[in-house]
C-alpha cells in the first residue's frame, strides 16, 4: 500500500494511504509535546476533509501519557472537527505502557460516544485489515 507523508518529525509521522483513504499516524517516542500532537491531529483533519477519507489508523505502541490539557482539547474540540470532516472508523493500536493504554482507552470511549466506530488492537496488521474492510 502506497502512502503520502503529510508531516514527519522526531515525535510523529502522519501519512495518507490514497488507495484505502486511510489517515495513518504513528507515534515514534514516549512523549510528544502538546503542540506537536495537536498540529498533527489538525493536519490529519484537514486531509480527512480534503481527501474525503473516513478511516484513521493510530499506531500508538510507543506512545506515553498525553498532557491533560491536550487530552481535554482532543475530547472537546478535535473529535467534533474530525467527525464533521468525515471521520467514521478508528483502528487504535494500544501503547505498551499502562498509562498510555489508559489514555487511549479513554479516547476510544469518548470518540465512540461522538459517532466514530472504534476498535482496539495490539497487532497493527490486524488493525489495518479491520480498517480496510470498513465501507
Amino acid at each position: 500500500m502506497s502512502k503520502e507523508v503529510i508531516m514527519e518529525n522526531e515525535f510523529i509521522c502522519l501519512s495518507f494511504h490514497p488507495e484505502k483513504k486511510v489517515i495513518h499516524h504513528e507515534v515514534k517516542t514516549g512523549f510528544v509535546p502538546g503542540e506537536v500532537f495537536k498540529n498533527s491531529l489538525i493536519r490529519g483533519n484537514e486531509v480527512l476533509k480534503l481527501k474525503r477519507a473516513t478511516r484513521w489508523f493510530s499506531d500508538n505502541r510507543k506512545s506515553g501519557p498525553v498532557d491533560h490539557a491536550v487530552e481535554e482539547w482532543i475530547n472537546t474540540v478535535w473529535v467534533d472537527t474530525a467527525v464533521k470532516a468525515g471521520w467514521k472508523y478508528w483502528a487504535l493500536i494500544l501503547p505498551a505502557t499502562a498509562v498510555g493504554k489508559m489514555n487511549m482507552q479513554r479516547f476510544a470511549k469518548s470518540f465512540a460516544s461522538k459517532g466514530a466506530e472504534v476498535q482496539v488492537f495490539t497487532d497493527p496488521d490486524v488493525g489495518m485489515k479491520w480498517l480496510e474492510e470498513r465501507p
